[in-house]
């Protein structure tokens, strides 16, 4: 289908948890590689609010893009 892999990263406390594991599942079943992370103690959108946690989940996304972009 053209849909590339997916990084999902949900905080534990999440107000939209229920619709990213559904959206991670749907993609599964569709044949979609899917990486899926809840992130302990964490709320909606905690990758920008300056928090170690950030940070951490930042850099895992920047490694995830890394491993899915072809190497030059």
């Amino acid at each position: 289908r053209g849909i590339p892999p997916l990084l999902i990263q949900v905080g534990e406390h999440e107000m939209l948890r229920d619709d990213s594991v559904r959206v991670a599942k749907k993609a599964l079943a569709d044949g979609i590689a899917v990486k899926f992370e809840v992130w302990p103690g964490m709320v909606h959108v905690f990758q920008i609010r300056g928090l170690p946690e950030s940070r951490q989940a930042i850099e895992q996304i920047a490694e995830f893009m890394r491993s899915k972009l072809p190497k030059p």
